[in-house]
């Protein structure tokens, strides 16, 4: 086992230490948010083996991660009461702070194509919590545009289906709405309970999640649904092959979307939160 250990600049609280194990040498670049503390999480960047891995952050606070291509972008509250989105600066040693994209955005997702959606909180006069509006974006959060609006206690998962639709699901629902409030709305049910994570890969194929089982959405219209035990799913890798994923005791494995299986890959000392799997 390996200890990330980084001795804090004068002036700076010690940040946490993450230790990781694990031999399996990982293909691409993986970014894990990780931390005893999840409003106090910090980056770790891991190229090859999971023993590897590198804090990439000073007292980040990140609460979501993203990324396409060569690009991360990290909604975080490094400094501040309250999130930010902002695009990391990958060849710096310290990623934070990055280029800013949107002062109050929140819960960023790249599409498979690299359109990036992100939530702005929205207020009342008075100052009340009013909902959230989704903004849509090209890579670098440029030529921004509102695609949603979802009212106060409207709680949804908002993501990416095929060919960069924008997908939501509404919490306790089993199916996935595409291009939702637009005439070309439609929607596509999964064999689940209900979903409570999804992502969609470079090849089309939807994993959504739900307690112990896991479906498979082919673009065929095709499904398999998994009972997968204590794992759940982080991230598709970058070919789209293999689906990223952790367990309760902060272990992870690799699960093969044809047949459910898992091969363990290693582990954290830590809570694993959300996980980026780049090429």
């Amino acid at each position: 086992m390996v200890t990330v250990m980084v001795l804090a600049l004068a002036g700076d609280a010690r940040a946490q230490d993450v230790t990781f194990d694990g031999g399996v040498d990982l293909p691409g670049t993986l970014y894990l948010v990780a931390g005893d503390d999840i409003f106090n999480a910090e980056l770790y960047r891991a190229r090859g083996p999971l023993a590897a891995a590198e804090r990439i952050t000073r007292k980040g606070r990140v609460s979501a991660i993203t990324g396409h291509g060569r690009r991360l972008a990290v909604s975080n509250a490094r400094g501040s009461g309250s999130d930010r989105l902002e695009l990391a600066r990958l060849g710096r040693r310290w990623v934070l702070p990055g280029r800013l994209v949107d002062a109050a955005g929140q819960a960023p997702r790249y599409s498979p194509r690299g359109r990036l959606l992100w939530h702005v909180q929205r207020y009342k006069g008075n100052g009340a919590l009013n909902g959230v509006k989704v903004i849509v974006a090209g890579e670098r959060g440029r030529n921004r545009r509102v695609a949603l609006r979802l009212r106060k206690g409207d709680d949804a998962l908002v993501g990416w289906g095929r060919d960069d639709r924008l997908a939501l699901v509404r919490r306790g629902r089993n199916r996935i709405i595409l291009d939702p409030g637009t005439p070309h709305r439609s929607q596509e049910f999964v064999l689940l309970d209900r979903i409570s994570a999804f992502e969609t890969s470079t090849r089309g194929e939807i994993w959504a999640a739900h307690k112990d089982r896991v479906a498979i959405l082919h673009p065929s219209g095709e499904q398999e649904v998994y009972e997968i035990g204590d794992w759940f799913p982080l991230t598709w890798s970058p070919d789209g092959r293999s689906i990223l994923v952790s367990s309760r005791d902060d272990r992870l494995g690799l699960l093969s979307p044809k047949d459910g299986s898992v091969r363990e890959i290693g582990g954290a000392s830590a809570d694993i939160a959300q996980a980026v799997w780049l090429r």
